[in-house]
């Protein structure tokens, strides 16, 4: 939710209007690896995935540094689950 709210505030501060962001982490987890750590981190059981193209799925966040120059507080998800796990 931190980054949610500072994309949009960073948007409106800098009227930055008219583009397409996408607001994901610069970091590209598949989805099975996000669940999968995800559910690790909360000594959850894995889930378990149908095995699926993957590579046209991923999105990039490329107007998110480049026109609003915004840093996620969250850009490293493998970061962030090693530290939930810890």
């Amino acid at each position: 939710m931190t980054d949610c709210i500072g994309l949009t505030s960073s948007i409106i501060e800098n009227r930055k209007f008219g583009n397409i962001y996408h607001g994901v982490s610069p970091s590209h987890l598949t989805r099975s690896d996000f669940y999968t750590q995800a559910c690790i981190a909360s000594g959850l059981e894995k889930p378990q995935f149908l095995n699926e193209k993957v590579a046209w799925k991923q999105i990039e966040s490329k107007n998110v540094p480049e026109v609003l120059a915004y840093e996620y507080v969250y850009a490293d998800w493998n970061k962030y689950f090693k530290e939930l796990a810890d």
